[in-house]
């Protein structure tokens, strides 16, 4: 999961210095596809059987609501 999370910010930093808006397309469409696959992971944590991951995945689903890949990726 940390592999996807912190790849959206790369890859979206990445995608601001492109050097076409082909380039900025294909960067930014890789930030989507690893915030979605952050999305899956934090979901899963939260239903999980396991109290601890539920209470820590649930913060970070109420925090992400609250930043700026929100706005950028509505999912």
């Amino acid at each position: 999961m940390l592999a996807a999370e912190t790849s959206i910010g790369a890859n979206v930093s990445e995608a601001n210095g492109a050097i076409s808006k082909a380039d900025f397309s294909a960067k930014f469409s890789v930030a989507y596809k690893e915030s979605l696959e952050t999305k899956y992971w934090l979901h899963l944590l939260k239903d999980s059987r396991i109290y601890f991951f539920q209470i820590e995945a649930n913060k970070l689903i109420a925090e992400a609501g609250c930043n700026y890949l929100k706005l950028c990726f509505p999912f």
